[in-house]
């Protein structure tokens, strides 16, 4: 961290999430809802054209080298822009998590992001770039909080398939696994929306 401090009005805040499964809406979608897990500390401020953010007390905890303040925390993971190459930190200590060599990064499950080369292949990738794909993938179907999904890649042939693969682990699975997968899950879901509702009531 830097103790500098910088005569600048606070600009936007760094708002750090989770997603946890949307226990009070039974028939919602599949997908997970944004939960704030603490207050802003930090808030952006620009620097000769350059974005950095700084805490309370105007003390520079992330320096002024980033392309945009846009930026949010999941899961304690903190990804930014650098001279237009994506790349991150963990929130907690801004020790890196993904070196700044991506052409598009983004928050898909967990500790697992969505990935872009340079030649547009899409990949799922963990801290310490870490790949857990091995093929080149068209695209990935985000939906929040849950851990399979669906798939887009060529084959060995250049013909477009699409499949189902698990976010955690990179591994593909059958359209048989998937269902079944997801029947699990929203039976979890519904056991922790009758547990809820239990403890409220009580």
């Amino acid at each position: 961290m830097s103790y500098l401090t910088v005569n600048t009005t606070a600009g936007e805040p760094l708002k750090e999430y989770i997603i946890e499964p949307d226990l009070d809406n039974p028939e919602s979608t599949l997908g997970g809802i944004l939960k704030e897990v603490a207050p802003p500390s930090l808030h952006s401020f620009r620097k000769d054209g350059k974005y950095g953010w700084i805490n309370s007390n105007g003390e520079v905890v992330i320096q002024p080298e980033y392309d945009s303040d846009q930026s949010a925390v999941y899961h304690g993971l903190l990804i930014l822009t650098k001279n237009g190459k994506y790349g991150g930190y963990y929130r907690k200590n801004l020790t890196l998590a993904f070196s700044f060599k991506y052409l598009f990064l983004q928050h898909l499950y967990n500790e697992t992001h969505l990935a872009c080369d340079d030649n547009g292949w899409y990949y799922l990738v963990k801290p310490g770039d870490k790949r857990i794909t091995s093929h080149k993938y068209i695209g990935f179907l985000k939906d929040n909080g849950i851990r399979y999904g669906q798939f887009r890649r060529r084959n060995f042939w250049g013909n477009t398939i699409s499949g189902y693969i698990d976010y955690e682990t990179g591994i593909e699975i059958t359209h048989d696994e998937y269902k079944q997968h997801l029947a699990d899950y929203n039976c979890e879901k519904t056991n922790a929306i009758l547990m809820t509702k239990l403890i409220r009531h009580n």
